[in-house]
């Protein structure tokens, strides 16, 4: 602070200004963008990843049990002596096996179909909640400038930051992480199961 002046006043602040710019400008984007959820929207996103998460890991069951139900039909080896006594025990012992996957099967999928419409209904909610705040925080930013701001500026480009802008962060924080994540966790589960 200069001697004699209040902290707050326009010269500590201009003094300050250049340091908080150039902190700003080396944090990384995405610490940035993740400074912009609040608690709530972090606990709605990490549970929409643990819902994408165990999607993902039920999606990755088809080829599993797509190789069980091949196995079932065209493998004696897998059942029992008593299954493999009379073709008619076969049969039914395959039959059996077959219902067994396809109830597995469903059961997983339908927990995987209602995991991912709850992941994806949390990443949307959450990024409206983002992309209101954001609109908030600006339109009040507006609202304190002075009136030589809006004569340099038109009104369709302060229109378009309030509207696309905020769109395209909202996008980015909630649809885009949601996405990234679903297929890096396919391609985790989906190496995990290749490497078994």
């Amino acid at each position: 602070c200069v001697v004699g002046q209040a902290p707050g006043t326009p010269l500590d602040e201009a003094l300050l200004k250049p340091a908080q710019e150039e902190r700003r400008r080396r944090k990384p984007t995405i610490s940035r963008l993740l400074g912009l959820l609040g608690c709530k929207e972090r606990i709605w996103i990490s549970v929409a990843l643990f819902a994408l998460t165990l999607a993902s890991v039920s999606a990755m069951a088809l080829p599993v049990y797509t190789g069980e139900l091949v196995g079932a039909v065209t493998s004696d080896s897998q059942f029992s002596d008593e299954c493999r006594a009379t073709p008619a025990a076969l049969a039914a012992c395959r039959r059996a096996k077959l219902i067994e996957i396809l109830i597995v099967l469903g059961v997983v999928f339908s927990i995987g179909g209602v995991a991912l419409a709850i992941a994806f209904w949390l990443f949307d909610q959450s990024g409206e909640m983002i992309s209101r705040r954001l609109r908030a925080r600006l339109f009040h930013s507006f609202m304190l400038q002075d009136i030589a701001f809006f004569d340099g500026s038109s009104t369709g480009e302060l229109i378009n930051r309030l509207s696309s802008d905020c769109t395209a962060i909202q996008s980015t924080l909630t649809q885009k992480v949601g996405e990234g994540a679903h297929q890096l966790i396919l391609a985790a589960v989906g190496l995990t199961l290749m490497a078994r």
